[in-house]
This record gives structure tokens, C-alpha cells and sequence, in this order.
């Protein structure tokens, strides 16, 4: 098992190296614990402007999260179908060397061929009072929602007023070629469906359809 998680992470790593040299314009940062970019929300609207797509998403995941290895699959089917630039997005803590290897495996494992493009949320969005803790568990809290000061303060930052600002996981968040914010999803847009992400999706597509058009 640790053989296949080192041949996985020398894929990602390979993959984020490549990043870097795509985005060099944005200036991100790699994280001193891993091969990870770093970002703080005005990092991904400059991957958004960067991009050569005209939309931009970013799905929220950790292993620890249901919701997130079950709807991988549709986010993945969805880009495709939108034909949009993807990326993971990583909430736990950068010095969390275990965990994060272990989250880069089980989306991997999950993505199958489908190269993944991963980036993790910068520590520097924790307060200095919570920045240099020493690292705890996340507190799960109905086995999706999890509170994490550096991962609220990235959503407060990102998440437009016209969208509900929930800290969950499983969060897509779409952007345009503008770098313009014009969809964050929360798990009221399921409808209650919370097994079945269509929803979501045709909430989506809705906004990705509305901007396209209005560039037309």
C-alpha cells in the first residue's frame, strides 16, 4: 500500500509541477509541507483569468468526506461535458503530510486516468491566534460540514452575497474567464437529495449557460 501511494503522489507531484509553469502569471506558492500550490481566493481568480477555458471549477475534498468521494465522479463527467478548467481544492492543514497524502490517493484512485490538478488552501488565511496551533482533527459535524478557521475565512472571501455561505465539503465553486465568482453550490441546492448531485449540477449548468451567453 505505501509503494502505490508513492507511485500516485509522483503522479500528482508530476502534475502540479506542470501547474506551475501553466500559471506561472499568478505567482502561487508551493506549500513547504508538499509539491501543493498554496491559494487565497485572489490566487483562483487569477487561475480563472489565466485559463485557457472560459469557466473555471473548483471542487472542495477530503478523504474523510463521503459526499466528496461519491460526487467526484460527477464533477469530473461534468467538466468534461462543460469543457472547464478543474481543480481540487484541499482544506486541511498544510503541515497535515499524512492525511493530504492520503487524500491525493483516494482522489486519484477515484479519478482513474483522469489527470487531477490539486491545489490546498494557504495557512495563512488561519489568524495569527490559530495559524501556528498545533495541528488538530478536524471536528466533523454531520459527517460533511467541518469547521476550520483558514477554510471560512477562504469562503467568506470568495463566496459572492447572492450565495448562501456554507462551510461544507463536497462545494463546488465556478468561476469565468473574468475571474468573476458566478456559482459556490451548498448542500441546500440538492433539494434534500443528499445521495443525488443532479441538482446541483442543473444549477450549474444554468450559470454557466447565463454567463456564456451573456458574452455572446
Amino acid at each position: 500500500m505505501k509503494r502505490l501511494y508513492q507511485i500516485i503522489l509522483a503522479l500528482v507531484f508530476c502534475t502540479n509541477t506542470c501547474l506551475t509553469a501553466q500559471v506561472n502569471e499568478c505567482n502561487l506558492t508551493k506549500s513547504s509541507y508538499s509539491e501543493l500550490q498554496t491559494v487565497v481566493p485572489d490566487d483562483i481568480r487569477c487561475l480563472a483569468r489565466n485559463s485557457e477555458n472560459d469557466i473555471t471549477i473548483l471542487f472542495t475534498f477530503d478523504s474523510s468526506c463521503a459526499p466528496c468521494r461519491k460526487h467526484l465522479p460527477d464533477a469530473i463527467q461534468l467538466v468534461k461535458e462543460q469543457n472547464a478548467n478543474f481543480y481540487l481544492l484541499f482544506i486541511r492543514r498544510e503541515s497535515e503530510v499524512e492525511d493530504i497524502e492520503r487524500t491525493i490517493a483516494v482522489a486519484q484512485k477515484i479519478a482513474g486516468e483522469t489527470e487531477l490538478k490539486m491545489l490546498i488552501i494557504s495557512d495563512s488565511l488561519y489568524s495569527e491566534k490559530y495559524r501556528y496551533k498545533k495541528q488538530k482533527k478536524f471536528q466533523i459535524i454531520s459527517l460533511v460540514r467541518l469547521i476550520q478557521e483558514k477554510y471560512e475565512n477562504f469562503l467568506t472571501e470568495i463566496t459572492p452575497p447572492a450565495f448562501e455561505n456554507i462551510a461544507g465539503l463536497s462545494k463546488y465553486i465556478v468561476l469565468n474567464k473574468d475571474g468573476d465568482v458566478i456559482f459556490v453550490s451548498n448542500y441546500k441546492d440538492a433539494e434534500g437529495y443528499s445521495d443525488d448531485d443532479s441538482k446541483t449540477q442543473e444549477k450549474i449548468i444554468r450559470a454557466i449557460n447565463v454567463d456564456r451567453n451573456f458574452k455572446e
